[in-house]
């Protein structure tokens, strides 16, 4: 007969953490008293020892953090926007020469509304695929 998972909230954690850290109760006590293996509070013990530095985090440092990582994205997306300004006069200049000299023509080589053949087939018919024998 197994037995039923239970599953102890954020809540009851923290409190039996405390017990453990703040009362000075040995683990094996509160493991018998709560029925879970002992390795079970050592881990939740060891989970809120690697979260101290976020709590004795100063709150303005990190605000000051996210102003300048805001500001930097702000300063990164006019520049961004800077950019594509500089792109898209360079390519419209671009286009105007091509026109001058006459390369921007129904005859240059753009694609047509026409159907273009596909490199499997010829005039004959589809041809296969090229395939070349392994050397294994």
């Amino acid at each position: 007969m197994s037995r039923k998972r239970r599953h102890f909230s954020a809540e009851q954690k923290a409190q039996i953490v405390r017990r453990h850290l703040a009362g000075q109760e040995p683990v094996s006590k509160l493991a018998e008293e709560l029925q879970v293996q002992p390795s079970q509070i050592h881990a939740w013990v060891n989970q809120v020892l690697a979260q101290a530095e976020k709590a004795l985090e100063n709150p303005q440092g990190r605000r000051r953090e996210e102003h300048s990582a805001e500001r930097r994205i702000g300063q990164l997306q006019a520049k961004l926007v800077q950019k594509n300004e500089v792109i898209a006069e360079l390519m419209e200049a671009n286009v105007l020469a091509k026109k001058v000299r006459g390369e921007l023509s129904r005859d240059a080589g753009f694609p047509t509304t026409r159907a273009t053949r596909s490199s499997t087939t010829s005039a004959t018919g589809p041809t296969a695929p090229s395939c070349r024998p392994s050397r294994f």
